[in-house]
């Protein structure tokens, strides 16, 4: 389901620059191809709706702070922050792939991993800034 969303959001700002651009749910795999000039491009699976990065996310939360209000907020706000992220990625990747870039590979599978991880990082250690000063004026 967030697959879907997150390739309608991708296809919507892909097709508007690029009419040729068309989107193919795969039969059997929850897979949403894109096609351009009617050629497979690239395809967005279950793996690229960084959910597995939200929950890493979360539980570094939950094991290292107090439940409450404050990490519940902070919680959802790097989880929509995280989806965000990850829909430019997937955005750039696209553009990336649909105008045959020549390190699309070493972009997906080095650059882009690193920049989620390297995101969901700061946050985690905004987080700890903020508890940390909760508990220095506590």
């Amino acid at each position: 389901m967030l697959t879907s969303f997150i390739s309608s959001v991708v296809y919507d700002i892909l097709a508007s620059g690029n009419p040729n651009i068309e989107t193919v749910i795969h039969p059997r795999k929850a897979s949403i191809f894109f096609l351009y000039k009617s050629d497979p491009v690239f395809q967005i699976v279950e793996g690229c709706n960084a959910i597995s990065v939200c929950i890493i996310f979360v539980s570094f939360i939950i094991a290292f702070s107090k439940f409450n209000v404050k990490s519940i907020r902070f919680s959802l706000i790097g989880i929509i922050a995280i989806l965000v992220m990850n829909i430019f990625r997937i955005i750039t990747l696209g553009a990336l792939y649909i105008n045959n870039f020549a390190f699309v590979n070493i972009i997906h599978d080095t650059l882009f991993p690193a920049s989620i991880y390297g995101f969901t990082v700061l946050l985690w250690l905004i987080w700890i800034q903020i508890e940390s000063n909760a508990t220095k004026y506590a």
